[in-house]
């Protein structure tokens, strides 16, 4: 799979040929291009890495909204709705700590997601049938770099953090 975040376009490839092709939603940009910075009461059901606890925590988080570029690959998915430390998720499929490709409701062709890349419920459905845990994930980044361009430390997401109190 390869998500080109500049086009807010995800391609499925199977034998170097185009089976899938959706618009996403990405992590949410200022008009620099920069992730920008968010702060919510969230009601959890994973943990940061995607994990599930329960029962679930209430949590005040910050993070930035980044969706990184770099290599990656399906660590593990969820058949379902998933409410993670940064929203639902319907069948998410995990490939960078808590990063997911995941359905949603709202999926304009511009980034406005926390960090996730968002698909329609029906493109969960079709993806949920054509990837699997393994599967390598191709990233070209909002600033247009190849996948394969990025360091360690820039593929890595922004990691929530409690919110300051008030």
């Amino acid at each position: 799979m390869e998500v080109y975040l500049p086009q807010q376009v995800v391609v499925v490839f199977t034998a170097d040929k185009p089976v899938f092709i959706t618009n996403i939603s990405s992590g949410e940009v200022d008009d620099a291009g920069q992730p920008v910075t968010f702060c919510e009461t969230v009601l959890a059901d994973t943990d940061a890495d995607g994990k599930p606890v329960s029962p679930p925590l209430q949590q005040s988080v910050c993070a930035e909204s980044k969706t990184p570029g770099g290599v990656f690959a399906i660590a593990r998915g969820f058949d379902g709705n998933r409410t993670g430390s940064l929203g639902a998720m319907y069948r998410p499929q995990y490939f960078n700590y808590g990063i997911a490709i995941h359905g949603a409701l709202n999926v304009p062709p511009v980034p406005v997601s926390h960090g996730a890349i968002r698909v329609t419920t029906a493109a969960a459905d079709q993806l949920w049938q054509i990837l699997a845990p393994g599967q390598r994930i191709y990233v070209w980044g909002q600033d247009g770099r190849e996948p394969e361009d990025y360091t360690k430390e820039e593929s890595l997401p922004s990691f929530a953090y409690p919110a300051p109190a008030p």
